[in-house]
């Protein structure tokens, strides 16, 4: 069987890339893992009861879909709060966190809410923008129920670092077969990063965070969550944001 020249080049090119990030990896690893050298983990109680200006705590089973029984078991810490803004507007807002993030780590939301009795479409990579120069990497997808739709974002903190959520649904979809490449190989590099970080440092804990809105009746969206993500980022003292947004 004759090879191409261009097929060799190209797994060539594959495998110095694979390397490359192989090493910038393994430079980058933390000597230690940031969030898990708080005693007790962090103090997410105190941090989703602190809304920003214009918003104030309201009641509610926010939890749900995701268990609250299930939940409990699931993580070491998971709470769930309902805020209203003065004009109206609410959103809600879950968080877990565990000590053990590779293991317990937060679930990928848009299962929880299929089984929850959600219609779920396909979630895709989101960036929103909280400070200069600063990014949240999260996940966004739309949930139906009971003719109703809920706009969900949510993102993960794992080791002190922000991660890459590799989105897993029934189906392939593929945007484009390069970016799509090099998001795999990211999302590869994350996974070895991990491994490296439980050998030599410990296991590294994992904060989930959700922030979701109802839309409207007669709108095409709800931006409330974003909006509250970014003045919530705001209006915390840095070591909270920290926590939130990792290093």
């Amino acid at each position: 069987m004759r090879i191409h020249k261009q097929g060799l080049v190209a797994v060539a090119f594959g495998l110095m890339l694979s390397l490359a990030l192989l090493v910038v990896v393994l430079i980058k690893t933390p000597v230690s893992v940031i969030l898990s050298t708080v005693k007790g983990g962090p103090d997410v109680a105190r941090i989703i009861t602190h809304p920003p200006p214009g918003w104030h705590e309201v009641e509610g089973r926010v939890v749900e879909p995701d268990r609250i029984g299930a939940a409990e078991r699931a993580y070491d810490k998971v709470l769930g709060q309902g805020f209203r803004h003065n004009d109206g507007r609410e959103v809600m807002v879950v968080m877990t966190w565990s000590a053990d993030g590779l293991e317990r780590k937060g679930h990928q939301q848009q299962f929880c809410y299929a089984a929850g009795g959600y219609e779920v479409d396909v979630p895709h990579h989101v960036q929103v923008r909280v400070r200069d120069g600063v990014a949240i990497d999260a996940v966004e997808f739309r949930a139906k129920h009971y003719g109703a739709y809920e706009d969900v974002l949510y993102w993960l903190v794992t080791g002190g670092r922000q991660e890459l959520v590799k989105i897993r649904v029934k189906r392939a979809v593929i945007d484009d077969p390069v970016q799509t490449r090099i998001r795999e190989w990211k999302e590869q590099i994350i996974e070895i990063r991990h491994r490296i970080t439980r050998r030599s440092v410990g296991v590294p804990d994992n904060l989930m965070v959700r922030v979701s809105c109802r839309v409207p009746e007669g709108r095409p969206d709800c931006e409330a969550h974003k909006e509250f993500v970014r003045d919530w980022i705001a209006s915390l003292p840095e070591k909270d944001r920290v926590v939130l947004l990792g290093r």
